[in-house]
């Protein structure tokens, strides 16, 4: 889902960057100059690659194939190694598509450029490759699972504090009332705090009712010890 989602994000986000250098074209193409007789736009390309890391490669190709400008001024008047790539120029639309070229993949944005006069001269190409999709893939995958174990481990303190405090703290003062009464040899009028309504509270309620009754029991009994020696 994230590849899914993250692809369609930078399909967006290449359109818009391709759309931006067509704009400076457009801005260009009206003072009737022929694209072919611009100069400098290799700079708006190298400017695209220092913004943004996913970008690949940008480059404006006229109709024939041939790059007018690149980000790498090496390639300027080279022609398109992709046949792919060149009928999505030719084609005169808007293209996202995937490709390989020397055992690399990419994808490409094309957005066609019009002149003046409406007619079609060249195309903006964006392309990232297919790898940094993987490496951001990789990367939330990574960092979905530190974040979950990280949440995992809070939720397993929580756990553990609650135990103690709902469970452990409430044992061990019966047990320490228990000892109390074990050492004294006699029943003890000392009872638990009851402070919940769940199995430790009952058990405590359940404790303190037999300690009231053995208190009362020995009350009686000494009553009665008393009464005889009356007698």
């Amino acid at each position: 889902v994230f590849t899914k989602e993250y692809s369609t994000a930078l399909r967006l986000k290449a359109l818009v960057i391709a759309q931006t250098l067509k704009f400076q074209l457009d801005r260009l193409l009206k003072l009737e100059i022929p694209i072919s007789d611009l100069i400098g736009f290799d700079e708006q390309c190298r400017d695209v690659l220092t913004k943004y890391e996913e970008i690949a490669y940008a480059m404006v190709v006229d109709i024939d194939g041939t790059i007018l400008f690149h980000n790498d001024p090496s390639k300027h008047g080279e022609g398109l190694g992709d046949p792919a790539l060149f009928e999505d120029i030719k084609n005169q639309q808007e293209i996202f598509r995937k490709y390989s070229t020397a055992g690399k993949q990419f994808y490409s944005f094309t957005v066609p450029v019009f002149g003046l006069h409406g007619e079609h001269v060249a195309a903006v190409v964006l392309g990232f490759r297919a790898e940094y999709l993987v490496k951001k893939t990789r990367e939330i995958m990574i960092y979905s699972v530190e974040v979950a174990l990280l949440f995992i481990g809070l939720a397993i303190l929580l756990l553990i504090l609650l135990l103690n405090l709902w469970v452990s703290k409430p044992l061990n003062r019966l047990i320490a009332v228990i000892h109390e009464i074990r050492e004294k040899g006699t029943s003890s009028t000392r009872l638990v705090d009851v402070h919940s309504e769940d199995e430790i509270g009952h058990l405590s309620f359940a404790f303190n009712q037999m300690m009231s009754e053995l208190e009362d029991s020995h009350r009686k009994v000494k009553n009665y010890a008393q009464e005889l020696e009356e007698k």
